[in-house]
């Protein structure tokens, strides 16, 4: 199993969203949205494969996977992996047009 790390920019999407979701519908969505991101990397840890490839032309992202959250499935987790750890990029709406959001990460 990876462990788990979360790139500044995952820190503050998690936030971000939960604040979203606080304000928007409930505090207790916004409890059931952050549960489900960390069960989601717990799984994604165990089996980093099982995420799709991102598809992209920049040489730098081609290691870079992603994983849509069951629970919230507009929601996707953008990572890559070392061997050792899961590297957990961005957890952002799947709509973004995230090519740049993770360019600017490296």
């Amino acid at each position: 199993m990876l462990i788990p790390f979360l790139f500044q920019s995952a820190v503050v999407d998690i936030q971000g969203l939960h604040a979203y979701f606080e304000e928007r519908q409930s505090a207790p969505l916004a409890e059931r949205f952050v549960s489900a991101v960390f069960a989601a990397m717990g799984y994604v840890a165990e089996f980093p494969e099982m995420g799709a490839i991102h598809q992209t032309r920049n040489k730098q992202l081609v290691d870079v996977r992603y994983w849509t959250i069951r629970e919230f499935p507009n929601y996707v987790i953008y990572y890559r992996t070392d061997g050792k750890r899961l590297m957990v990029m961005r957890v952002v709406h799947g709509a973004r047009k995230v090519n740049k959001l993770l360019r600017d990460l490296n």
